[in-house]
């Protein structure tokens, strides 16, 4: 029996105002995702800059998770301005 492989075909992702992260989120299409935030306008951001390589899509929530409170710990316990979901 051989064990089924994971596809690798997520990407972690930062959206920025200027120089400042304000959502992180993963996608298997970076550049449709970004372009799906442009149009909602939800989130007002000036870049956007993928941060990992495909990752499998248990890896890049994982990482997602880790990025976001790293994020948190070294900004006094706030996190990304628009990331509301994974924060603890």
């Amino acid at each position: 029996m051989t064990k089924k492989m994971t596809p690798r075909d997520t990407k972690l992702y930062q959206l920025l105002d200027e120089r400042t992260i304000v959502y992180v989120g993963i996608s298997k299409d970076v550049d449709r995702r970004t372009e799906q935030h442009k149009r909602d306008g939800r989130i007002h951001f000036t870049s956007s800059k993928e941060i990992s390589p495909k990752l499998s899509r248990p890896s890049a929530e994982r990482l997602e998770t880790q990025k976001i409170q790293s994020y948190q710990s070294s900004h006094g316990g706030e996190g990304p301005k628009y990331n509301r979901r994974k924060l603890k």
